[in-house]
């Protein structure tokens, strides 16, 4: 959830925890280290609002897997995350300066 920079202690933690199955931009003024943690785990999925995903397709990251803004792609992820455990992601709709999501992880 909005990625730090992946130096190679934040690398071996994360190798350490388990799969990095989701990258998730909670906002759309966090994206920095959105592609280098993209590169890092590139079998991950990426989710964004639409401006973060344009902010950083323009500086050559991957399509975002799911764009939180998007009612449809909200759908689909939440769908998706209920499979894998039990999260869902809410899109703080009318926060139009950031386009903040909140992640609810159950369990």
């Amino acid at each position: 959830y909005n990625p730090c920079r992946m130096r190679p202690s934040i690398m071996e933690w994360l190798d350490g925890v388990g799969t990095v199955s989701y990258i998730v931009s909670g906002s759309s003024a966090h994206t920095n280290q959105l592609c280098q943690a993209s590169e890092a785990f590139p079998k991950a999925k990426i989710v964004c609002a639409e401006l973060a995903e344009m902010k950083c397709t323009a500086i050559g990251m991957r399509n975002a897997d799911f764009v939180y803004t998007k009612k449809e792609d909200l759908k689909s992820l939440n769908a998706a995350l209920a499979n894998d455990g039990g999260a869902e992601l809410h899109y703080v709709e009318g926060d139009t300066f950031t386009h903040a999501a909140l992640v609810l992880v159950h369990g």
